[in-house]
């Protein structure tokens, strides 16, 4: 891979505009206590405890709350939601077999970034680099018990795309909540902008391959998205339903990683390329 020069736009996302908002105080204690535990962490850029000792290991629904609450925080401030993530708890075995469990995060505007441009993460929280199909919707989904007919027809095109994961929790094993309550360790986001409709992919065998500085990092295919990535949406798509929200049209959603995440370090060259869809590349920046 040739040397790549970055003279595009620096991106950086934070969120620490949005802090001086307080929890609601409806907020259950150990809620409002995990969201200053998260809130925390983003203003000293040090990795928090586990929010699921505060939780609970098993509720998601107070998990659930704390990622609500800091997203409504967001929106106060005038950001705009542009869609989902969605994330997997399990092996790559399990991944590819539907054996995992999703969750999912919620997409900010603030957090695209673009192809060629150089990205700054948080260095504090262990930032990965993800290869993935973003989902575009053409149409609302508004029915409530969705099925692949009803995604197919939704879906206008797909993109390629690579996410920047971030962990508030990183150097510990996380849980199904802590993931959850975390935003699904939603960061950065990068599209390509080559659309291609469904019908021109073979979604569940599309290759991924990630280069790190010219030599192969990440490999993976369509299948390691929770068998297909059509089965995330379909999954997602329930889950808003079930929670009394709904998938827009214009909406992005970032399917399941299609292999591992690669970690990175600041000043690495990353190019991801999706077979049938084309490639992204960018450059990771510190944070001075």
């Amino acid at each position: 891979m040739t040397k790549l020069q970055w003279p595009g736009p620096v991106f950086n996302f934070t969120e620490g505009a949005f802090m001086s908002i307080q929890a609601p105080a409806s907020a259950s204690t150990s809620v409002q206590h995990a969201v200053q535990m998260l809130d925390q962490a983003h203003a000293l850029s040090r990795a928090s405890s586990l929010v699921s000792t505060v939780l609970g290991a098993d509720d998601v629904q107070a998990a659930s709350a704390v990622q609500e609450i800091r997203i409504a925080r967001s929106r106060a401030a005038g950001v705009r939601v542009v869609g989902r993530k969605i994330g997997l708890v399990g092996n790559e075995a399990d991944q590819a077999c539907m054996r995992a469990k999703p969750v999912c995060g919620t997409l900010l505007a603030e957090m695209e970034g673009l192809d060629g441009a150089t990205l700054v993460p948080n260095w504090a929280f262990a930032p990965r680099v993800e290869g993935k199909l973003a989902f575009v919707l053409g149409r609302d989904l508004s029915v409530g018990f969705a099925t692949l007919a009803d995604l197919v027809r939704a879906v206008e095109f797909v993109l390629p795309a690579a996410e920047v994961t971030e962990s508030r929790m990183a150097g510990q094993t996380l849980t199904e909540v802590d993931l959850i309550a975390d935003n699904a360790g939603a960061a950065m986001f990068v599209l390509g902008a080559t659309p291609r409709k469904l019908e021109q992919l073979d979604l569940k065998l599309c290759g991924l391959t990630i280069e790190r500085n010219g030599e192969p990092a990440g490999f993976g295919t369509g299948i390691q998205a929770y068998g297909h990535p059509l089965n995330a949406l379909h999954w997602l798509a329930r889950h808003c339903a079930a929670g009394g929200q709904q998938l827009l049209a214009g909406d992005i959603v970032l399917a399941p990683a299609l292999g591992p995440a690669v970690a990175v370090a600041p000043g690495d060259d990353l190019l991801i390329e999706i077979g049938g869809l084309g490639s992204i590349a960018f450059h990771l920046s510190d944070n001075k």
